[in-house]
């Protein structure tokens, strides 16, 4: 047992010595899950902590090649296979001279939560060389690529580990890579990801990761009812995440005004419109040219060695690489009236930094969330080979837009606090939550599932009969919304009826099977539902949401058949409920202007609160014991 944070964070330099990058990035994640942790003693019963510290597996190895000249050379291979917990190793390859083993198990630890994030199952890892491919001709970078996967497939398979492209590594490498994998292990299979269209590649994967950064930065713009839209935009970075990342900030109508390379940043006033970006592009991937010569061609402002966070912007996206937010660029961006950051690049903000734009209430997407969109994709890659199938441009581009929305919900899950969403908090609310139960002398354990994935349903509920010795009482609160009009009929994708559906209504289901063979084992048990009245009236924030409430209302009836007579299960149906998330979603007016009126019209004069709701409920566990399937309406009497 560590007696406090710092005393594990000694423990990591202690074991990894001289890896800094590795130090700061487990820092940042132990600090935002600490009080969990400690809340929770039996994750350090358990060494949970070293377990998801410590790589599973760190390999090593060395590249001889060849130059044009005949010239043969050596350089250093890494693979780091940091957790499978949840599915295979999936992480980038990234070749440029700073690579060594503190940088990649950083990435590749980071990489674990990115990819958890996602929902999709895959485990963490990253690998690279300190190769530098720049100035390399084609033939030179196929024979490294080659020398490297003629070492590393024998440690990677679909089915254990699927690297993907980071920086150095492009469709060029990846494709040179996969080559020699296949002619080595005589098998097509979707073993890397980021390939070209011609041999299993996806749509929308080169742009995945900048699209995602700014579809997540969206989200954050949102909550506080803002949107790109006139935004000024200041991006770091020249590569393929910059490009992409700028290509989608333009297309929502913000302003772009800078972009960077190791050498140097321009500042275009007029802002970076789409035919000056089609430049970059074609100077970066194919002339492999510095952006300095953006400068000379459209007479832009050019800063030699700075980066871009001198200048005045709205929104900055950091989309270049580890560290190059410090904490004088953070007071600065602060003092530019710059509203929020979003990390498309791995670990770009230093830990005083972090800190600084919490403290100052600045929207601040980290990496693990803002970055995923890249993993994402490589994912949805993973998915088409397997199916041997191809989706279409804007299939893969929604999917990957609902991914960093259903990321962007859990960090607003677990992240509120008053009017201000602390995306770096994890899952601090849920520790606090049990502390207050702790210290009201109850007892309280926190797991954190989604109800829409049946493992995860058994998962929970077993834990909690682990904890406690039995189950007795299920409350099936678990739910989300989409708010769209009801005759906005296009708006209701696919995605949002999984989305609903499976949270709302297979989420009852699901909860509710896994704890009646425990309910069974002790002879009795009571289920309480929470759906809504506007499952009853056809009214509330989306159809699909009417949908899922009304289903709820007959799941109960029909699950009262099956369980009784030892499980007893029925349905509150509250109306409007006051609170944060109902505000966040009609917005303030609206909000206020619904809650005034009810509060004139309904019989009882108000609206319901989370205590009102727990009243029913408590009621229908412990005083209504001769009654099921039913189900009791908490709205003041706004529905008579």
């Amino acid at each position: 047992m560590f007696r406090n944070m710092n005393d594990f964070l000694d423990s990591v330099k202690l074991k990894n010595q001289n890896e800094t990058e590795f130090h700061q990035a487990v820092h940042e994640v132990i600090e935002s899950i600490w009080d969990f942790v400690s809340n929770n003693p039996h994750y350090q019963h358990n060494a949970i902590l070293e377990r998801i510290t410590e790589p599973e597996r760190v390999l090593m190895f060395r590249v001889p090649w060849t130059d044009d000249k005949g010239n043969i050379h050596v350089n250093k291979g890494f693979r780091i296979e940091f957790n499978s917990a949840i599915g295979p190793y999936k992480g980038g390859l990234r070749f440029h001279p700073s690579v060594n083993l503190s940088i990649l198990k950083f990435l590749g630890f980071e990489q674990v939560f990115k990819n958890s994030l996602t929902t999709l199952p895959m485990g963490g890892g990253k690998g690279g060389s300190d190769f530098d491919p720049k100035g390399k001709s084609d033939a030179e970078v196929m024979r490294f690529c080659q020398s490297f996967m003629t070492e590393l497939c024998r440690h990677i398979g679909q089915h254990t580990d699927v690297p993907a492209g980071d920086i150095g590594v492009g469709g060029r490498e990846i494709g040179f890579m996969f080559g020699q994998y296949k002619r080595i292990r005589n098998e097509f299979t979707g073993v890397l990801t980021g390939k070209g269209l011609n041999w299993g590649g996806s749509l929308i994967r080169p742009e995945a990761t900048g699209y995602g950064a700014v579809y997540f930065a969206q989200e954050m713009l949102k909550t506080k009812k803002q949107s790109f839209e006139g935004k000024t935009v200041a991006i770091s970075g020249s590569g393929n995440v910059a490009q992409f990342a700028a290509e989608k900030v333009i297309e929502l109508g913000g302003k772009v005004i800078t972009l960077s390379d190791s050498s140097g940043t321009i500042y275009d006033a007029d802002g970076i419109n789409t035919e000056k970006l089609e430049y970059v592009k074609d100077l970066k991937n194919n002339k492999r040219g510095r952006i300095q010569e953006y400068a000379k061609k459209f007479k832009a402002e050019y800063f030699e060695g700075l980066r871009p966070w001198n200048q005045a912007c709205d929104v900055a996206l950091p989309c270049a690489t580890q560290n190059e937010i410090n904490l004088e660029d953070a007071k600065t961006l602060i003092q530019n009236n710059c509203m929020c950051v979003a990390e498309g690049a791995n670990m770009p903000t230093e830990t005083d930094a972090v800190h600084e734009f919490i403290k100052n209430k600045i929207l601040f997407g980290p990496g693990k969330a803002a970055n995923a969109g890249g993993v994402a994709v490589s994912g949805l890659e993973m998915s088409q080979n397997s199916m041997r199938l191809n989706w279409d441009r804007d299939e893969v581009d929604q999917k990957l837009n609902q991914i960093m929305k259903n990321i962007h919900a859990q960090c607003i899950e677990h992240g509120t606090d008053g009017d201000f969403v602390n995306y770096v908090k994890g899952e601090e609310a849920a520790a606090q939550i049990v502390k207050r139960i702790r210290d009201k002398g109850g007892s309280a354990h926190a797991v954190q599932a989604d109800v829409r994935n049946d493992s995860d349903c058994r998962k929970l509920i077993n834990e909690a009969v682990e904890q406690f010795g039995a189950l007795h009482i299920l409350v099936n609160n678990a739910g989300m919304t989409h708010f769209i009009d009801h005759a906005d009929l296009e708006a209701v994708t696919d995605e949002v009826w999984d989305d609903i559906l499976g949270a709302n209504l297979r989420g009852v289901f699901n909860c509710t099977r896994a704890a009646a063979v425990h309910m069974r084992e002790a002879g009795e048990g009571a289920v309480v539902n929470v759906a809504s009245t506007a499952g009853q009236r056809g009214t509330g924030s989306s159809i699909p949401y009417v949908a899922s409430k009304a289903g709820v209302i007959m799941i109960t009836k029909s699950l009262a058949r099956v369980l009784g007579p030892e499980i007893r299960i029925n349905t509150i149906a509250p109306g409007v409920i006051e609170g944060r998330w109902l505000r966040q979603g009609r917005g303030d007016d609206a909000y206020e202007a619904g809650k005034n009126h009810l509060s004139e019209t309904a019989p009882l004069k108000g609206v319901a609160t989370p205590e009102t709701c727990a009243d029913a409920i408590v009621s229908l566990i412990e005083r209504n014991i001769f009654v099921t399937g039913q189900t009791i309406t908490v709205d003041g009497g706004a529905s008579l």
